[in-house]
C-alpha cells in the first residue's frame, strides 16, 4: 500500500508565554508505504521513518468522511498518530492481515 496523501501530527517544544517549553503541535504532509512487515513514513526529502507493523496499536476509520487514523508506538518510545486520507479501508485491511 502506497499512500503520498497523509498527514503526520509531529509534537515540538516551543516556549511558551512564562519562558517554559511547551508541546506544539504540527501537521506534516507525509508518505505512507506498508510492507507485509513494515510501516514507513516518508516525512520529506530527508527524512524516513521505518517501524515495524507489529507496534500499530489502534487504527480507527472515520465514519463520517473517507480517513483513517493510524496510532503507532516505536521501540524507542515515540508515540506516532498518522491521517491517512487515501483508500483508508484498503489501508485498514492491509494492516489486519
Amino acid at each position: 500500500f502506497w499512500s503520498p496523501r497523509c498527514e503526520l501530527v509531529r509534537v515540538d517544544g516551543a516556549d511558551g508565554s512564562d519562558g517554559r517549553q511547551e508541546p506544539n503541535l504540527r501537521l506534516i504532509r507525509a508518505g505512507l508505504l506498508l510492507t507485509t512487515a513494515q510501516l514507513c513514513v516518508l516525512a520529506d526529502a530527508g527524512n524516513a521513518y521505518v517501524m515495524d507493523i507489529a507496534s500499530v496499536q489502534a487504527v480507527e476509520e472515520a465514519r463520517s468522511r473517507p480517513s483513517a487514523l493510524v496510532t503507532i508506538a516505536s521501540t524507542s518510545g515515540h508515540i506516532w498518530q498518522i491521517h491517512v486520507r487515501d483508500e483508508p479501508g484498503e489501508f485498514v485491511a492491509h494492516l489486519r492481515r
